[in-house]
């Protein structure tokens, strides 16, 4: 048997150096490893809990423990942006409310200031528009949490089916957002 430098992992099948003592994707023994020119023993694979595809198993924890930190704060990071976005959405809306209470307000004191029959028209003119003014933004701050919404629930996603993040690493990724 021809020896290749590389060794096959017995549990999940992936080749490392022969001079590793465990496997670099899954962390198992690999003494008493395959040669990866023999081919390993298939095992099925797991569907993932409501994913309903095959997922590779959780990484060894000390092996990617630098790509686990690195994860992290890429996560917390987009949590982040994703907190960002929704409250900017909430100020879209605020916003809105405060300049369609202005545009109604200029309305009010310019019918009061009328001496005609043009007062009344004013007034509901000035209240109409503050009122369109008002629900437009209210629908742009609605539209852009939404977006923000819409990214957190994408990390939750992420976060949670990561084979490179440890159970303790997700709680805190998850805790963060």
């Amino acid at each position: 048997m021809a020896t290749t430098g590389k060794v096959r992992c017995s549990k999940c099948g992936i080749e490392s150096a022969a001079t590793a003592e465990l496997c670099d994707y899954c962390g198992a023994s690999l003494h008493g490893a395959q040669d990866a020119s023999t081919p390993a023993v298939e095992e099925p694979a797991a569907a993932a809990p409501g994913i309903g595809f095959p997922v590779p198993a959780m990484p060894f924890v000390g092996a990617v423990n630098s790509a686990g930190t690195s994860l992290t704060r890429r996560y917390t990071d987009a949590y982040a942006v994703s907190r960002t976005v929704i409250d900017l959405g909430s100020w879209v809306k605020v916003l809105g409310y405060v300049i369609g209470g202005v545009i109604a307000l200029l309305g009010l004191v310019s019918a009061g200031q009328s001496q005609s029959s043009l007062g009344v028209i004013v007034l509901l003119s000035g209240l109409f528009s503050g009122a369109v003014t008002a629900a437009s933004f209210f629908v742009a701050g609605v539209l852009v949490s939404a977006l923000g919404q819409a990214l957190a629930a994408t990390l939750d996603t992420a976060v949670n089916t990561s084979p490179l993040l440890s159970q303790d690493e997700m709680r805190q990724i998850m805790s963060v957002g």
